[in-house]
């Protein structure tokens, strides 16, 4: 794409101003603005495309639960599982808290994270084990 922004370059791509008309110096100006920021996004917040291989079954629950969240897609629902698996992996792990739910009748339960290194008996390798190792 050349850096002179010209009135046949479509600005479909700019969510503000998907469905609106715009023309002149202002177009250009958009599509300034808009290439500007596209080349500064760093690459982490770039999209990756990636392929994962589920069961039938494992579709079927990524699915319902999707459905059931409101996600728009498959891969918001898988966002939202990675945000809240960080947010446990961050408590447990990493600061030693208990994760729980706590019943209407305030009875608790206490889920079991088995696939978390503390609770398979190994330290993250990032975090000493004591103080004397932090030392």
């Amino acid at each position: 794409m050349s850096d002179q922004a010209d009135d046949t370059e479509p600005i479909r791509d700019i969510p503000e101003f998907k469905d609106r008309e715009v023309t002149g110096e202002k177009r250009k100006a958009l599509i300034r603005a808009w290439r500007g920021y596209m080349s500064s996004r760093s690459q982490t917040d770039k999209k990756r495309r990636v392929q994962i291989d589920f069961t039938e079954r494992a579709l079927r629950e990524l699915d319902e639960l999707a459905a059931r969240l409101g996600s728009r897609s498959r891969a918001d629902a898988i966002r939202n599982a990675i945000a809240a698996l960080k947010w446990i992996y961050r408590k447990k792990v990493e600061e030693g808290l208990d994760v729980v739910a706590i019943g209407k009748d305030d009875r608790v339960f206490e889920p079991e994270f088995g696939f978390l290194p503390e609770s398979r008996g190994i330290r993250p390798a990032s975090h000493p084990s004591t103080e004397k190792e932090a030392a």
